[in-house]
């Protein structure tokens, strides 16, 4: 039996665009939206799984996150490969200010009976399907921290070995699940590994290692849109997030960036030395430097 066009999504323009296809609804502000795949890497150290972690407890609350607006609860899976569970705990408590959520769920790899086989395989990813269909479980958001642990592939820079990971992941969106895979920085600045990673995101954030001096328990960062398909204007503004942790508490602060390049010029005219000039910008003396020269 031959199959249709249909089967195969065939359809001239003309019906295409005819059909009644839902738009995708916002789940926090408008770069996190129903059956999509998100990116967000960093250098190590810089922030990522507190950024994840305190995405998912927003989510889960119904709550904003950063300065982006949250309509509705959203219940989340969120799958950990890298932390211990003490220190995954430690962190929950502090950024749900001591009160997370039902709506999250967590899948640690540290406590787990039965470890997970890699999500990169056809068993481990077999398995995360049966444990988000759990009526229990079945979220809205799926985020993996991180695909270094949880879907390593044999040879991370060979396009051809991301295939299968690819391919599941476009079938979680297409099942309307919204996947947000957590990533490292290269030694370079980009995300590591092949480039084939960055195809299928519909959004890919930065978060960028925001220079200042260094507190305790604090961490500054800033979130930058290196990929996006559905954002304009003032949404792709890169913003600067500071985060500070205490036992059983959080706090997010966050503005907008400024333009360093002309500040550092107009401060100079101005006569301020470059020194003063990177206290001020929370860079180093060579940054001032190249922005005054540049």
């Amino acid at each position: 039996m031959v199959s249709s066009n249909e089967d195969f999504g065939v359809y001239q323009a003309s019906a295409f665009v005819g059909l009644d296809i839902p738009p995708r609804k916002p789940l926090m502000g408008n770069w996190l939206v129903e059956s999509s795949i998100t990116l967000i890497y960093a250098d190590a150290g810089v922030g990522k799984t507190n950024f994840a972690l305190g995405l998912a407890i927003a989510l889960a609350k119904g709550e904003d996150f950063l300065d982006y607006s949250n309509a509705a609860q959203t219940p989340v899976m969120f799958f950990d490969g890298e932390m211990p569970a003490y220190e995954l705990q430690r962190r929950l408590k502090a950024l749900s200010g001591g009160l997370p959520p039902d709506g999250l769920m967590l899948c640690s790899s540290s406590i787990a009976k039965t470890p997970m086989d890699s999500l990169a395989s056809e068993d481990g990813q077999y398995i995360a399907e049966k444990l988000l269909e759990q009526p229990q479980n079945h979220p809205k958001v799926i985020i993996i921290d991180n695909k270094s642990t949880l879907m390593a592939v044999k040879r991370e820079n060979d396009a051809d070995s991301w295939i299968e990971c690819q391919n599941w992941l476009i079938r979680l969106r297409n099942e309307g699940y919204a996947v947000v895979l957590v990533h490292h920085a290269g030694k370079s600045g980009a995300q590591r590994g092949s480039s084939m990673t960055e195809v299928t995101p519909d959004i890919i954030l930065k978060l960028a290692k925001a220079g200042g001096a260094p507190e305790d328990n604090c961490s500054r960062f800033v979130v930058q849109f290196d990929k996006n398909r559905h954002l304009m204007g003032k949404e792709l503004t890169p913003k600067l997030v500071t985060l500070r942790m205490a036992e059983n508490s959080a706090t997010w602060e966050v503005q907008a960036t400024i333009d360093k390049q002309a500040t550092a010029k107009r401060l100079s005219d101005e006569g301020l030395s470059q020194r003063d000039i990177a206290a001020r910008l929370g860079c180093s003396v060579g940054a001032v430097n190249g922005y005054i020269n540049t």
